[in-house]
């Protein structure tokens, strides 16, 4: 799951060469919200900036707490936290959704693999709930 469009630039093409992943994103997926987000970031730090699920990932992250301090309309931590969950977000690969009960995210993955020095999708497996991490406990 660590591979991703940032190791293409410090490898070369051999070594490269034939590796599979899995991710939630890849910047050259043909989806409008894909698009959309990598011309987003590369307006903002340029048209090399390598975009990869590192980028997509942090960026749905503090779209999630910035909506969790916004509901709970303060900065008390623990008010953020209970209001952290249960939130559904449209970023680079569809919608993703930060869950209530165990803050897991339900996140849209795929099998990725280099071939001729890009990487690319070779399966879309869509949205992957885990367990709950809570199940059976109560939060306290």
């Amino acid at each position: 799951m660590a591979f991703n469009e940032n190791y293409m630039v410090g490898l070369t093409k051999d070594e490269v060469e034939g590796i599979v992943t899995c991710a939630p994103f890849l910047a050259n997926l043909d989806k409008p919200e894909t698009k959309a987000f990598v011309n987003r970031q590369k307006k903002m730090f340029g048209p090399d900036t390598v975009v990869s699920y590192f980028a997509e990932s942090h960026y749905g992250l503090l779209m999630f707490l910035k909506n969790a301090i916004e509901k709970a309309g303060t900065g008390d931590k623990e008010k953020i936290i209970d209001a952290m969950g249960d939130q559904t977000l449209v970023v680079g690969n569809g919608p993703v959704t930060l869950r209530a009960s165990d803050h897991h995210m339900i996140l849209n993955m795929l099998i990725a693999g280099v071939s001729d020095g890009q990487l690319l999708m070779k399966e879309y497996i869509g949205p992957v709930a885990p367990a709950d991490q809570c199940a059976g406990k109560s939060r306290a």
